[in-house]
């Protein structure tokens, strides 16, 4: 298995194509994923009118590890979590909105100094362009629970 007859590999290899890496071709992204947002369109039934910056900028930025195949995924993914007709960011999979989650998202707050937690809401809460309920869902805890440590480090004034 997961091996060509010698033979048939020889009758078809008449010219190799090199294609790089996605994350080395970032240019090809924009018309990836609107290839992608049209065949979706067409394959779900749900027009969309188009896609936010900001979702494009993520798109842009993040490494394509599974190169093209990932990013068609992400695009699925997207048609299935959308409510509009409008692409955004909160409809990409979690781990391509902030690929940087490990940073932001921890398990376990017992290894995280202080400084450590305050440097990772402020991450979150600049990312979400100050909208709380968003950083919330990037750092993967409740708005409260935001809320009461945005207080513990002094972002919000205390009651």
């Amino acid at each position: 298995l997961g091996a060509l007859r010698e033979d048939f590999y020889y009758r078809i290899r008449v010219f190799e194509i090199t294609l790089p890496p996605l994350r080395k071709r970032r240019e090809d992204i924009p018309l990836l994923v609107q290839h992608f947002v049209t065949e979706g369109s067409r394959i779900h039934q749900r027009p969309v009118k188009d896609i936010a910056k900001d979702a494009l900028h993520c798109l842009m930025s993040y490494p394509w590890p599974g190169n093209v195949r990932e990013l068609k995924n992400a695009i699925d993914h997207a048609f299935v979590t959308m409510s509009g007709d409008f692409l955004t960011l909160l409809d990409l999979p979690p781990e391509i909105r902030h690929p940087f989650s490990s940073s932001l998202q921890q398990p376990s707050r017992s290894h995280l100094g202080g400084q450590e937690e305050r440097q990772r809401i402020l991450d979150a809460l600049t990312q979400a362009n100050g909208n709380r309920t968003y950083a919330a869902q990037l750092l993967g805890i409740s708005r409260v629970s935001l809320w009461k440590k945005m207080r513990k480090y002094h972002f919000l004034p205390e009651p």
